[in-house]
């Protein structure tokens, strides 16, 4: 049912209620995280592969499908930072907002500051997208910045990662190993959990 899809101002297709639904799951239950599912999405197949011992998953969904719409609505509520290509801050600052997800992106270390500190302080609403680039990751700034462990680390185009960034991405997903992380891509990887 429609109503049951609405997620702020926005009505999720099916199969990203599913998914979102899934993820949600998996996210109280890390235990429950023992097999990969997917869905239909004519004329897609919707793959969720999910990676047990890095408590993360990986969203595998063709260009276009509506990824960021599922990976923010999970952010509703959650203080979450997101990762993405330089190129895609504002896209995921608009989708998001659909959504009914707080989302504001930062482009240097005192800006994210800022955005980290409003989300945090008391009697602040924690929930929303913190939005950074893939390359502010790489500031050497950036390790010595403290921030306080969220609740959720969504990374898109991760299979890029490994490209020219792996090192810096990863080394930010290790600093909250605890974390889970919704890793998000069109591109399907190796099936052996490398992505």
């Amino acid at each position: 049912d429609e109503a049951t899809r609405r997620l702020g101002r926005c009505t999720l297709h099916p199969w990203q209620a599913a998914v979102l639904a899934r993820i949600m799951q998996l996210m109280q239950r890390p235990e429950r995280m023992l097999a990969d599912f997917g869905c239909w999405a004519p004329p897609h197949t919707v793959r969720v592969q999910c990676l047990v011992p890095q408590n993360a998953a990986v969203l595998h969904a063709g260009t276009g499908m509506g990824k960021t719409f599922v990976a923010a609505g999970l952010a509703v509520d959650m203080l979450t930072y997101c990762i993405v290509l330089p190129s895609s801050t504002r896209q995921w600052d608009t989708q998001a907002t659909l959504t009914g997800a707080r989302a504001v992106w930062t482009d240097g270390r005192e800006p994210l500051k800022r955005a980290v500190a409003a989300r945090t302080a008391e009697g602040a609403s924690r929930g929303g997208l913190i939005i950074f680039s893939h390359t502010l990751l790489r500031s050497h700034h950036m390790k010595q910045l403290e921030l306080p462990r969220p609740d959720l680390i969504i990374v898109d185009e991760v299979h890029k990662a490994h490209g020219g960034l792996p090192e810096a991405v990863f080394r930010f997903l290790e600093r909250f190993r605890s974390v889970f992380a919704l890793e998000l891509t069109a591109t399907l990887g190796s099936g052996d959990g490398s992505t």
